[in-house]
């Protein structure tokens, strides 16, 4: 897959990410880190966003990626 661009707005501030899912295992990353976890059968981009939001609140993202 291709990876995607996701962004979330926190504050004032968009975050951005993107995301790719191979084998089943889909991976979050972001600016100062990454996420992954298996894909199942929720949509990819919901997870995704999701995800982001953890690494927003671990301060792992920015609005450069």
């Amino acid at each position: 897959m291709i990876p995607q661009i996701i962004s979330v707005e926190k504050d004032g501030k968009r975050y951005v990410a993107q995301y790719s899912v191979s084998n089943g295992i889909l991976v979050v990353t972001a600016m100062f880190g990454s996420k992954k976890t298996h894909a199942g059968t929720s949509d990819p981009n919901s997870v995704a966003i999701d995800i982001l939001r953890e690494l927003i609140s671990e301060g792992k993202a920015s609005d450069a990626l």
